[in-house]
């Protein structure tokens, strides 16, 4: 049999920007036994590709190899003969870049709680539910990348047994039974509620969608947050009568591991009588893309002292199983949490940095926000954030980048003055947290708030509110704050919104709306490309 062979491997230029997709040429495999397998080692530390194009994230030099395989194991290693410099975009991130127009779901399919996605390669994946969570379905589609922005639907997700309803006028049911993650490659990981089960299903980048799979899971609530990434690990988090758990799911199997407890409790928000969504979660979830570790954090009960919590970090190591549990926070009487509490964890793309915000409701009914921020594994000290009496609330939510970068936005309630503020911060390793966190706008009650980080260090944070419209700002990696614009129509003052938003790295984002009238249903699920 012949050997192995490379023919004619080439690469483009040697000067590339960040965020720009490099076609190599070349690689072709020949010769060998049987099928014949390329895969591409592109030298940022992402997974082996089958394919020759790649986006670089992040500036540097990089060294291009190529392997072919054949059906009886043997290979062959080849390097291109290039080292590629990768240089910064500017501007660069998501300063400069502006908001598409909006592009509706299928209007026969109104949406009342959409989902979106956006892969690497321009790629955006989203599913939404129909027909008021009557138990229509789950609905998937997507939309491709050099294509006019408009949806390919992809079906109907079966299922068995009616969805949790969704209803506008009764706050346990404002928050819809599904979520939905999408990884750099485009792997999908959804799960949905239906009747009293918890379903999942998975999507593989020119595959498609799984069968659904009903899981023996029973969740209590309709809090549930995914993580998945490029090998198609993932993980799914629930809410249960006793508190958070955590399950995960291994690529091309139908069996979820045994439910872990991670949080002793799901969401509060006691005493709060506005609109919202995203108003406190007590319990988070992500996944390393290079080895497919599960970080899982919640609220559980002190180890070593009685009457005390402490937040808590486990993880799952593949073929290992969950570690010990790591103590992120100080220890807190348990009764400071028993009117608020909310956190929010970020682990960067490349897994080495990790950043968790929380809040915890301390004397006189004073909120305190507090942060801290990890390096390979090394948690650094707790920094405080926020103090604030007249403010018994406080809703941080943070996002963490490949250079250890956080940004961090904040948003506090006072029902008693109704006055309603949101606080923005960002971090570095350099010059640690901003001083003094800026004050971004006034609101009155919150409904849906979201951020990001780009590879440069910048914020994104995005906002809707009843009756007013979806906004999105900047925060500079110096403490600039751009101030907020609209980015969506206005629908009203009986108008109801969600909104989800998803980014890369070099500042390309995806935004999915919805809305929803007292008075009826609107057709809805709106979404825009930064």
């Amino acid at each position: 049999m012949l050997p192995i062979q490379l023919s004619d491997p080439s690469a483009p230029a040697t000067t590339v920007d960040t965020g720009t997709s490099v076609a190599f040429e070349g690689g072709q495999c020949l010769g060998g036994s049987g099928t014949l397998t390329t895969l591409w080692s592109f030298g940022d530390g992402t997974k082996m590709s089958n394919t020759n194009t790649h986006i670089y994230a992040s500036p540097g030099q990089y060294s291009v190899f190529v392997t072919c395989t054949d059906s009886g194991s043997r290979q062959t290693l080849t390097t291109l003969p290039i080292t590629l410099t990768v240089t910064p975009l500017n501007p660069h991130g998501f300063l400069g870049r502006a908001w598409s127009n909006y592009q509706a779901v299928d209007a026969r399919n109104p949406s009342i709680y959409p989902l979106a996605g956006l892969a690497e390669d321009g790629r955006v994946y989203g599913a939404w539910l129909q027909n008021e969570g009557s138990g229509a379905g789950v609905a998937s589609g997507r939309m491709d990348t050099g294509t006019p922005r408009s949806w390919l639907l992809e079906g109907l997700l079966p299922l068995s047994g009616p969805l949790v309803s969704f209803n506008n006028n009764t706050l346990a049911q404002r928050v819809a039974p599904l979520d939905m993650a999408v990884s750099p490659q485009g792997r999908v990981l959804l799960a949905w509620v239906a009747g009293t089960s918890l379903w999942y299903a998975v999507r593989t980048p020119d595959v498609g969608w799984s069968m659904p799979v009903q899981t023996a899971l029973t969740p209590s609530s309709t809090t549930i947050k995914v993580a998945v990434n490029d090998a198609g690990d993932g993980a799914i988090a629930y809410c249960t009568s006793g508190g958070a758990q955590v399950v995960t799911v291994s690529s091309g199997s139908t069996v979820t591991s045994t439910p872990q407890l991670i949080s002793s409790r799901c969401s509060a928000m006691v005493g709060y009588a506005g609109t919202g969504l995203q108003l406190a979660k007590a319990f988070d979830v992500a996944i390393d893309n290079t080895n497919s570790t599960v970080h899982a954090v919640g609220l559980m009960p002190s180890n070593s002292t009685a009457g005390k919590s402490q937040i808590l970090l486990r993880k799952y190591l593949p073929g290992s199983g969950w570690a010990e549990a790591e103590a992120v926070s100080a220890e807190l009487p348990q009764a400071s949490f028993s009117s608020s509490f909310s956190l929010s964890y970020s682990l960067a793309p490349a897994g080495q940095f990790a950043g968790v915000v929380w809040s915890q409701l301390g004397v006189s009914g004073v909120s305190n926000a507090y942060a801290r921020m990890a390096d390979s594994g090394v948690w650094g000290a707790i920094n405080p954030l926020q103090s604030n009496a007249s403010a018994p609330y406080a809703l941080p939510l943070i996002a963490v980048n490949d250079g250890g970068q956080a940004f961090v936005a904040m948003g506090q309630d006072s029902p008693a003055q109704s006055t309603y503020f949101m606080y923005l911060t960002n971090y570095s390793a350099a010059n640690g947290w901003m001083a003094n966190p800026v004050k971004a706008n006034t609101w009155g009650g919150f409904s849906a708030v979201d951020v990001a980080i780009d590879q440069f260090g910048h914020g994104l944070v995005t906002h809707c509110d009843i009756g007013v419209d979806t906004v999105a700002g900047t925060l500079s990696s110096t403490g600039g704050w751009s101030g907020f614009r609209t980015v969506t129509p206005l629908y009203g003052k009986n108008a109801f919104h969600y909104q989800a938003m998803r980014a890369l790295p070099d500042g390309r984002a995806i935004l999915m709306t919805s809305v929803l009238a007292t008075t009826g249903y609107a057709p809805s699920g709106f979404v825009l490309l930064q």
